[in-house]
């Protein structure tokens, strides 16, 4: 009598109260029940991913593996050569039930081995409350608080909590915590914990800290407390972020901004309005509108002007534009961020650099080619700018964006959206840059070539002879009269070949621009 391949009934067995309407609906072959696994009611569940989605887990005991084992043991004996011999057109639907069986076992074989790996962890962070049960919160920190998240942990880990372990736990084992360098500054850096545990004391109670990567920019902080201490707990999450505010080194720095709202601290600019020759009246504007108006924001909100404002510098290339920008940054005591059209990949970002720069008020907007993301819409019947459109949103808000100043810089005004630019309480100021006049060439030219050494040089001469000329068109001739003088070989010292600069070396220098200009006008190669 040949041997049946039918999966014997365990009738008999001994099943765990929770999981026995499972492991019944899988002997009997009744896929209704199945899909759903079973869920303990405990005052802290925990749960893990599956392919079915989230399992809250109970507490499976060595029966649950003994079950898992015979079925999956009865299963995989099936012949399934045969099974098709003797259904006939009903045999894949079989195929496909098995497949499903042997899926649900594989998801209770995980759950087995996460509760290993939940037993180490109750072992090592759970022990240390005296609880098995836990009250836990957790906190979810986003973009550039993600990093404020961590340094305020390090903070705290060092001038705060009383720490007893850390540790990390990775594969069901016990591993090394993960730490990353947090810069908090252009050129200082601490190394933070950004993945493990913390076992401490705070304020004579015992809490277990988890700080855990998330996706898309995020971290997650999980606090665990003993059950009797959850008034203690909202507590502690309170002073965390009130901590995390007040060691906010971002604060103050000069940022860029990156797409996806992450920023890098970048170094401050050592340019003083010593080394910028601008229209007075630009100056003037300046620092009415944006220096004093940081400099004395109570004064002017006693007086009920309102703390921010929107300037436009526009102008051609070269003509000092960016370079006022980076003044700017160096003579006024606030927030800044540098926003590059790169970093604009959504409507998104642009509000949530305000929502930012308002918490860091006073601060300052900078918008880098604003003509590149602000078309005027009636040049293109068809063009539609979501950033253009969000933008002017929160410009129209500006009354209610205390303390932040936008200033943006364009090389084609003409192409803007007039009414982002014609409007104030958008735009207030549109500052145009015009080619320096030839006092400013003059000063220019001192400044720059008084930096190297030279012989007397008419200034007043080359200031009328480069007349049309840009602040960058005249820092080039300089540079390159420096290099005809090196080529030249004519050092102010030879032992430490210090170039001299004379009048002929900058009658070189002219006409080698000169060629190499009109030579691209009319199209030709710089050599001929």
């Amino acid at each position: 009598m040949a041997k049946s391949t039918r999966p014997r009934k365990l009738t008999k067995r001994k099943f765990v109260k929770g999981d026995s309407k499972l492991a019944q609906a899988l002997i009997r072959g009744d896929l209704a029940d199945a899909p759903q696994m079973p869920v303990k009611k405990e005052k802290h569940p925990r749960e893990i991913c599956c392919d079915n989605g989230a399992l809250a887990l109970g507490q499976p005991s060595s029966d649950d593996e003994d079950i898992v084992d015979e079925l999956r043991g009865q299963l995989n004996s099936i012949d399934w050569k045969d099974v098709k011999a003797r259904y006939g057109q009903i045999a894949p639907m079989m195929t496909a039930q098995f497949e499903f069986l042997q899926k649900l076992l594989a998801n209770l074989s995980l759950i087995m081995k996460v509760e290993d790996r939940l037993s180490i962890f109750d072992k090592e962070m759970l022990g240390f409350l005296g609880e098995r049960n836990p009250y836990e919160r957790v906190e979810l920190f986003s973009k550039y608080e993600m990093y404020l998240a961590y340094y305020n942990l390090y903070h705290m880990m060092k001038h705060d909590f009383k720490v007893s372990k850390v540790f990390n736990m990775k594969y069901g084992e016990l591993c090394p915590p993960t730490y990353a360098d947090i810069y908090i500054d252009h050129d200082k850096c601490v190394a933070a914990l950004v993945d493990g545990y913390v076992s401490l004391r705070y304020k004579d109670r015992k809490l277990v800290i988890g700080i855990k990567p998330g996706g898309e920019g995020t971290c997650n902080l999980d606090v665990h407390v003993h059950h009797d201490d959850t008034f203690f707990l909202r507590e502690f999450v309170a002073d965390f972020k009130k901590s995390m505010d007040s060691n906010n080194f971002y604060r103050g720095k000069k940022l860029e901004v990156h797409s996806g709202g992450f920023f890098d601290i970048t170094k401050p600019s050592n340019k003083t309005w010593d080394d910028i020759v601008i229209d007075p009246l630009i100056r003037t504007e300046i620092e009415d509108n944006v220096i004093n108006l940081i400099g004395n924001a109570d004064m002017y909100r006693k007086n009920g002007i309102p703390l921010s404002r929107g300037i436009i510098l526009e102008g051609s290339y070269g003509l000092g534009k960016t370079l006022l920008c980076q003044v700017l940054c160096n003579s006024v005591d606030c927030t800044v961020f540098q926003v590059s059209p790169k970093a604009l990949g959504n409507s998104e970002i642009i509000s949530y650099i305000y929502d930012v720069a308002v918490k860091f008020a006073p601060s300052i907007v900078m918008l880098e080619d604003l003509d590149l993301f602000s078309k005027d819409r009636t040049m293109d019947a068809g063009y539609k700018d979501a950033i253009m459109g969000e933008l002017m949103n929160q410009l129209n808000g500006i009354d209610e964006k205390h303390g932040v100043i936008t200033i943006a810089t364009t090389n084609r005004i003409e192409v803007i959206e007039k009414a982002l630019k014609d409007r104030p309480g958008r735009f207030d100021r549109v500052l145009h840059f015009h080619a320096p006049d030839r006092e400013q060439r003059m000063e220019i030219l001192s400044r720059i070539i008084s930096r190297h050494r030279h012989e007397d040089i008419d200034f007043g001469k080359w200031a009328e002879r480069m007349d049309g000329f840009s602040g960058s068109h005249l820092n080039d001739f300089v540079t390159t009269s420096v290099i005809q003088a090196i080529k030249g070989k004519s050092f102010h010292d030879k032992r430490r070949k210090l170039a001299l600069l004379k009048d002929e070396h900058l009658e070189e220098a002219f006409e080698k621009i000169h060629k190499i200009t009109v030579n691209r006008r009319m199209g030709l190669r710089a050599d001929r």
